[in-house]
């Protein structure tokens, strides 16, 4: 690129920077994922840490792999959008497609912690296959992948129920990536039952240690650094004027 085109055009230079603030908080993002499996690791016992760690590295070979072939373009689907796949998409569609795959994964990694210890390989890819390419782009259809022009569903039905100016609004994923993975967690763990030994014959509760503390304070820090990107990355464009300093501030205190 002539580096006089930067100079004359203000306007690309502003795309630019924008796109390369989507990376930087996509890296992040990704990073935390080392963290929850370095968390993970350390809090179950030994002999369920090559299975944890298996499942963090599967959520992601599988999980990616099934959100690029159908996750991406059913939540467009589910959007008004018609289904738009990943590949689909121009130059920047790419980066569009791998900022919204972190944080599918983020939501489909919850579900790895919460079945520690509990759950064989094959449940597990089962499980992130169905959450990666319909759960979870179903409600992002609803909510952050509205096509242009419409107010999505959950926007709709809130503002119906709430009044007019009082709708849905989810700035960082609190209820569509937590409050989602939370839920299929939960589901998961009251299905699977608790871990074998968790429980006497007299019904009394026996305390399951972590392996290795070590693990669990490096995974806990690492997140907290991703959580940097996690949590202001959601405003996606770096010319916000005042609203960055003001508001995203506070969130990244947060």
């Amino acid at each position: 690129m002539d580096p006089t085109t930067l100079q004359t055009d203000p306007a690309l230079l502003e795309a630019a920077l924008n796109y390369t603030w989507i990376l930087v908080v996509t890296f992040l993002i990704f990073f935390m994922h080392a963290g929850f499996a370095m968390l993970e690791a350390g809090q179950v016992r030994s002999k369920n840490v090559s299975n944890q760690l298996t499942k963090n590295l599967l959520t992601w070979s599988v999980g990616v792999t099934v959100f690029f072939l159908f996750g991406a373009g059913f939540a467009s689907l589910m959007g008004g959008g018609g289904f738009a796949p990943a590949f689909d998409s121009g130059p920047t569609g790419w980066i569009d497609w791998l900022y919204g795959a972190v944080f599918a994964m983020t939501a489909a990694t919850i579900v790895s912690g919460a079945v520690a210890g509990r759950a064989k390989l094959r449940a597990y890819v089962g499980y992130t296959f169905l959450l990666a390419a319909v759960i979870y782009p179903m409600v992002i259809g609803f909510t952050w992948s509205v096509a242009e022009g419409n107010d999505g569903l959950v926007f709709i039905v809130t503002e119906a129920v709430l009044g007019e100016g009082v709708a849905f609004q989810d700035f960082a994923g609190g209820m569509i990536v937590h409050g989602m993975g939370g839920i299929a967690g939960l589901t998961a763990a009251a299905v699977l039952g608790p871990r074998i030994g968790r429980y006497n014959d007299d019904g009394s509760a026996n305390v399951i240690p972590g392996h290795s503390m070590t693990f669990a304070v490096l995974g806990t820090l690492m997140l907290a650094f991703g959580w940097y990107g996690f949590n202001v990355g959601t405003s996606a464009v770096m010319d916000g004027g005042a609203f960055l300093g003001d508001q995203l501030g506070r969130v990244a205190m947060t």
